[in-house]
């Protein structure tokens, strides 16, 4: 949990309004329920609302719309709050019949409401999470966000579609394969028009060519550049530093002792100062740089803030303040190892050094002198 809070802190902090992320709660873990006695969902709205992103939450499908439309005096959105994440997952394995029931609880006003369906059109009732025209309006919502990230909540029922055997149980993890009845009966659900035979078989189902589903796939593959993923690259080639530039340290230190995290700090400061590739080198540090004596890189490189430096740091009189720039090349993510790497999404070809303390141990990645000596011709992680 403390890992997930400090990298959505992250995104928020950077105003990261083109960053959408997708969690799928379908409410069940490997053995049961999540949060059985409570809401998931509402847990989580918390923590990212809190983290100041943005948030969507998509619960239900189209079918209870025209339902909650009538609900002037709020009576059925009541009933829903009362339900319980436990109680939902019963509903996924229950009959519309018998749903209907627990949704009445013998509220007459509610009888009334739910007397609009039939037991069929509740039993076929989707989650938010797996209606399309809920999910197209929630994406459409978050393209619009501004100044801040956006996470989509979106209620799901685990297994949907695998029949009674499946669909919402907690030993749906353990299920292997499906019957040849229940591929029918899948196929059926999911409108798949394959004949049983076909989908007792499980054969793959491929709509006509000219279909509108094949020419859609194919425009889009042809915009994403081809059918198979793949990266291209548009960044500059650097040329390395030819290897006179670490002849100290190549020649060793002979009888006097240095240690490790000062021959590393004295070739990160090489490579700060090369001028061909010295803008491109990343220092990334937690939150110990002097500790491993790195205090020097705060004035020489200046730590990155997309907001720059609102204030003025206690040691501004100091040989080495503690400076932060728009501008600054250097890092500082705190002890979340996944934090400090969200930034390097690079359209130049930089070189992150990072500097961590997993748990008691001290330990550093080195920019190898094999590494520096490479033809560098794209994003590359020393």
């Amino acid at each position: 949990m403390s890992r997930r809070y400090c990298t959505i802190n992250i995104a928020a902090r950077e105003k990261l309004d083109n960053l959408v992320m997708v969690v799928n709660c379908n409410l069940q873990r490997l053995d049961g329920p999540v949060r059985g006695n409570g809401k998931i969902i509402q847990e989580l709205e918390r923590s990212y609302r809190g983290a100041g992103w943005n948030v969507i939450k998509v619960i239900w499908g189209s079918g209870w719309d025209a339902l909650l439309a009538r609900d002037h005096h709020g009576i059925l959105r009541h009933r829903m709050e009362e339900c319980r994440d436990g109680d939902y997952q019963m509903y996924s394995v229950m009959s519309g019949g018998a749903q209907r029931e627990h949704w009445v609880g013998g509220n007459p006003q509610l009888e009334a409401m739910m007397n609009s369906l039939t037991d069929e059109e509740i039993s076929h009732i989707k989650r938010g999470g797996q209606d399309p025209k809920k999910i197209f309006a929630a994406y459409n919502k978050a393209m619009q966000a501004s100044g801040k990230p956006t996470v989509i909540l979106v209620k799901t029922v685990k297994g949907d579609g695998m029949g009674p055997s499946g669909q919402g149980h907690n030993d749906v993890h353990q299920k292997k394969t499906l019957t040849p009845d229940e591929r029918i009966q899948a196929a059926r659900e999911h409108g798949i028009p394959l004949d049983d035979d076909a989908a007792a078989s499980a054969e793959f189902y491929v709509p006509e060519a000219q279909s509108p589903e094949m020419r859609y796939l194919h425009a889009k593959r042809r915009v994403l550049g081809g059918y198979l993923p793949s990266r291209k690259p548009d960044c500059p080639v650097v040329e390395p530093p030819s290897l006179s530039l670490f002849a100290e340290q190549l020649s060793g230190s002979g009888d006097r002792a240095v240690s490790t995290t000062m021959a590393m700090v004295r070739m990160l400061s090489k490579l700060l100062k090369e001028p061909v590739i010295g803008k491109y080198v990343v220092p990334i540090v937690p939150d110990e740089a002097r500790t491993f004596g790195m205090d020097a890189l705060f004035r020489a490189a200046g730590i990155y803030n997309s907001e720059g430096q609102q204030y003025t740091p206690v040691d501004a009189k100091s040989m080495l303040p503690y400076r932060e720039a728009k501008d600054g090349r250097s890092f500082r993510k705190g002890f979340v190892k996944p934090g400090r790497w969200r930034h390097l999404w690079p359209q130049e070809p930089l070189t992150p050094c990072t500097v961590f303390r997993p748990s008691r141990f001290i330990s550093i990645t080195l920019c190898s002198v094999s590494s520096v000596s490479a033809i560098w011709s794209g994003p590359a992680a020393i």
